[in-house]
């Protein structure tokens, strides 16, 4: 939890006080004695020791849901006569799929599951169980192995075939700990393997060519204005050979006018 904030809520994170992080009952009532659960809610105070509590009410989804506003609202039911009396509130959308992990904090444990989350092949799945392994290690969190196992299981279980995956993170008698998590996954198909190779390979050079793309349309920004590399993005578009992009950004630099190197673009 302290991971999340400090890595994820921003500037707000230098204004709490960790050490009052106290984790929250999240079942409730409703007025009809019906029972509503929230996954995990936390409370602590601001880092100027104030009497002001924040509330984290998190909620884990796996898929989009377009009511989440009117869900969130839920949570705080009251007669309709206070209703106007209410504080505003939103809330922050954290997707693990679609952070950068470029960009995400280090020496962060939800970084490491965000990063687990979008693995894309076997070998970068072994490195990220085995960190994440490590770190419960390091910072003597072992109470949560037995969830991290599961859910390390399922993330795998889902990509790979039904029944070979054995993970056991086990508390060693020296007060170390093991992750059998590289060689559970070694022991997939080569099938399968194969298929996480050469999907990895092809999207990993997809990348590399929109990236050196990107690039030589800054460059000509840069040397020659919006105008002219507006005219060569449907060029560049077209483009998937490294050798004929480097080309490309080559004549950036050697050619002195716009018309010259729209020309010298054409050509490659």
């Amino acid at each position: 939890m302290a991971d999340l904030l400090r890595g994820f809520v921003g500037d707000l994170a230098r204004h709490l006080d960790f050490p009052t992080l106290e984790r929250l009952p999240a079942s409730f009532v409703t007025e009809h004695l019906g029972q509503r659960h929230a996954d995990l809610l936390w409370k602590m105070q601001t880092a100027e020791r104030r009497w002001v509590y924040l509330l984290v009410l998190l909620e884990f989804q796996s898929t989009v849901d377009s009511r989440m506003a009117l869900r969130m609202l839920d949570y705080t039911p009251v007669p309709r006569e206070f209703v106007g009396y209410l504080p505003r509130h939103r809330y922050l959308l954290i997707d693990l799929k679609a952070l950068d992990p470029a960009v995400l904090p280090v020496e962060n444990v939800v970084s490491l599951v965000a990063m687990l989350e979008q693995a894309d092949s076997q070998a970068r799945l072994e490195d990220l169980g085995a960190s994440l392994a490590d770190w419960l290690r390091r910072v003597g969190e072992t109470e949560v192995l037995d969830s991290f196992e599961a859910w390390v299981t399922q993330v795998v279980e889902r990509t790979g075939p039904q029944g070979t995956l054995d993970l056991d993170f086990t508390t060693e008698e020296d007060g170390g700990m093991s992750s059998s998590l590289a060689e559970r996954v070694r022991k997939w198909g080569d099938e399968l393997n194969q298929q996480w190779l050469e999907k990895g390979i092809e999207q990993e050079r997809r990348a590399a060519l929109e990236r050196e793309r990107a690039l030589v349309l800054r460059l000509v920004v840069r040397r020659f204005g919006s105008e002219t590399a507006d005219r060569l993005t449907p060029m560049v578009a077209t483009l998937s050979d490294p050798e004929r992009i480097t080309a490309m950004a080559e004549a950036v630099i050697e050619c002195e006018t716009p018309e010259e190197f729209l020309a010298r673009a054409a050509r490659a």
